[in-house]
């Protein structure tokens, strides 16, 4: 069930709670999840947005920071594609924002299989959903 923020910083007039996505706003989320898999990094260019330049962001297992766009697109090509298990991300919208969650099995070359988290951000331009942050990474237990 959902409630109304009660706090005097949101204008209750304009408030609007969150709806699950349409079914074509889940596709492209999948089909953009599929993309970082297979290693499609065209199609990552195409449905991603960069607008204000740099504002783009995605996150990675691995050290370092986040990658704009052009990153990671760089950082896709030549990469072995892996695999999606259990992919069944969950999407809510307000407006033209949009975001999903999941938490999947990430079956790399070697076939094993790794839990993996992912968020998605997306921003409806025109009539095209675009992607303007991601972050697929490992789920790792650490101890201390």
């Amino acid at each position: 069930m959902s409630t109304k923020p009660s706090t005097s910083s949101v204008d209750s007039a304009a408030y609007r709670p969150a709806q699950k996505v349409e079914r074509e706003v889940l596709n492209a989320a999948v089909r953009y999840l599929d993309a970082c898999v297979t290693r499609d990094a065209a199609y990552i260019a195409a449905n991603s947005l960069d607008d204000p330049p740099g504002s783009y962001l995605g996150i990675t297992t691995g050290p370092g920071p986040a990658l704009g766009l052009s990153a990671f697109v760089e950082h896709l090509t030549g990469l072995k594609p892996v695999k999606w298990g259990g992919l069944n991300p969950r999407g809510y919208a307000v407006g033209d924002f949009a975001w999903f969650t999941d938490h999947a099995q990430g079956i790399i070359p070697s076939g094993q299989e790794l839990d993996i988290r992912a968020t998605l951000l997306m921003r409806r331009v025109s009539t095209a959903w675009k992607i303007v942050h991601f972050h697929v990474s490992e789920s790792v237990y650490r101890e201390g």
